[in-house]
């Protein structure tokens, strides 16, 4: 892909991501209604901690059997500024989550800001590594990305703009 046409990409997803925060209200609606007990226990998969630390853990190793010390390097310095201007921005924006605004949404413990995803921002941050280290499981990195966006949508613990942002951001970073 050319460089040119990567930055529209970019562009397209900012702008997609600002269109939806008019319509994030509506987009939790809809996925309320695809809501059922299948998804609940598939959806719940993308949420714990351990997915991640696994996640970083595998990339980590990998890039150590490869000897590769500058990508390490990259690595810890991109999931380091991703959640240091993850946590930054939550407090800048003070975005309450949808489970405090809309009544269907059931309370749960999360007690921090909405905006941005901070589990979008980390899965899409590690989205390259993920991919430069085991590219051929390249649709499955994307799939499972795309999955723990949705599932902090689907169980009411951010607006899609939220994820957009948030992967965005660590995309980015």
């Amino acid at each position: 892909m050319s460089q040119k046409r990567g930055y529209w990409w970019i562009v397209a997803i900012a702008v997609l991501g600002a269109i939806s925060f008019f319509f994030d209200r509506q987009i939790l609606n809809i996925i309320n209604l695809t809501q059922n007990s299948v998804f609940d226990k598939i959806l719940a998969i993308f949420d714990p901690i351990y997915l991640y630390a696994g996640l970083f853990l595998l990339i980590v190793i990998m890039l150590i059997i490869k000897k590769d010390k500058k990508m390490l390097m990259n690595f810890g310095i991109a999931v380091v500024l991703t959640l240091l201007f993850v946590f930054f921005m939550k407090l800048l924006v003070a975005r309450e989550r949808p489970f405090e605004l809309i009544d269907y949404i059931l309370n749960t413990n999360v007690q921090d800001y909405s905006f941005p995803s901070n589990h979008s921002a980390i899965i899409f941050a590690m989205l390259p590594f993920l991919i430069k280290v085991l590219g051929k499981l390249k649709g499955l990195w994307i799939t499972l990305a795309v999955l723990v966006g949705f599932s902090r949508a689907y169980f009411g613990i951010h607006y899609v703009s939220d994820i957009i942002f948030g992967a965005l951001i660590g995309f980015l970073i």
